[in-house]
């Protein structure tokens, strides 16, 4: 079964913003710095395998929390 491309994300500047304090703040619980990192790295426009390779999670992980920024954006 064929995986979709992945989806492509757009930040605004307060988004990312606030995507780069939780990523490198060192008082950010380590799975939220974890997704604060996929976010930015997809909206790069990183793929999936890549970003699973380099920040050592699993494609799904990635596919799941980029999905939801997608849909949702921060809470």
């Amino acid at each position: 079964m064929p995986l979709g491309r992945a989806v492509c994300l757009t930040l605004t500047a307060a988004e990312r913003h606030r995507l780069k304090k939780m990523a490198y703040g060192h008082k950010t619980e380590h799975r939220a710095r974890q997704r604060a990192i996929v976010v930015l790295l997809a909206a790069r426009g990183q793929g999936n395998a890549r970003t699973a390779a380099e920040t050592r999670l699993h494609a799904d992980t990635v596919r799941t929390w980029r999905g939801r920024f997608a849909d949702g954006g921060l809470p």
